[in-house]
């Protein structure tokens, strides 16, 4: 439409994210909402959420590679060695040749990585601590499980992360036909 130009909703202005009564769309500004409050935690650290994210999989794994560092972080592979690359010249963390051999390097966290990721779980937990007493402990509790068990829905009969069996498929001639 000539001179129509669609916007996008911000956290301000949240728009269909937030009253499209979609699970889906609520799911989306729900991440967006949680992720903007912990980046902004995370930068007074000077931490990217990206480097959060990869730190904490690498202190619960020790000397992960960094394949599977990105597998487990939702990055691409070329993304995850950008990461690391930043985390080792800050000093955060180191890459050694696997002891089994061959070329893989693992992923560690330095003494500074781990104190500093403690810090950084701080102030996610305050996050979380909040809003426990926003929705109160059973709501809190019942919300968790129910997003738990929607992932392991849309991940069933696989894997990976992402499901490539579709278990959804048998509903979309149902949607097709509702007219939604």
């Amino acid at each position: 439409m000539a001179g129509h130009r669609a916007t996008t909703p911000t956290l301000a202005d949240p728009g269909l994210y937030l009253y499209s009564g979609h699970l889906l769309a609520a799911l989306k500004y729900a991440h967006r909402t949680g992720r903007a409050a912990l980046e902004a935690e995370l930068a007074e650290l000077g931490l990217t959420y990206q480097q959060f994210l990869a730190m904490t999989v690498i202190a619960m794994n020790a000397d992960i590679s960094s394949a599977e560092l990105a597998r487990q972080t939702f990055v691409t592979p070329q993304a995850m060695s950008t990461i690391v690359a930043r985390l080792e010249t800050g000093g955060l963390a180191r890459r050694v040749r696997c002891p089994t051999g061959g070329r893989s390097l693992e992923t560690r966290l330095t003494p500074a990585g781990e104190e500093l990721l403690a810090r950084a779980q701080e102030r996610a937990s305050a996050i979380e601590r909040y809003l426990r007493d926003e929705l109160g402990p059973q709501n809190f509790e019942a919300l968790l499980d129910a997003l738990q068990r929607c992932s392991a829905a849309l991940t069933k009969g696989s894997t990976t992360t992402v499901t490539r069996r579709r278990p959804w498929a048998a509903y979309l001639g149902a949607a097709a036909g509702s007219g939604t």
